[in-house]
């Protein structure tokens, strides 16, 4: 890695709906310019880790930065 901070950081993160835990303990760390693919089958969460990252749903565990704060919270 270069000393270029982080776009997206994601720790120990879990992402579900209610109860229900879809994509468990992700760890992801993104540069500017990364390209990234999220790829798997119907129903196993893609929609729902997107939502999460973009702040429309709250994470189940662990820590979720989108340029240096919390998705949801920098100004539009």
């Amino acid at each position: 890695m270069t000393g270029t901070p982080h776009t997206i950081t994601a720790s120990h993160l879990d992402v579900g709906h209610g109860l229900h835990r879809v994509v468990r303990d992700i760890d992801l760390y993104t540069q500017q310019g990364d390209l990234i693919a999220l790829i798997g089958t119907n129903g196993s969460g893609k929609s729902t880790l997107l939502k999460t990252l973009a702040g429309m749903l709250p994470s189940m565990h662990g820590d979720v930065r989108v340029l240096g704060t919390r998705p949801g919270e920098a100004p539009k």
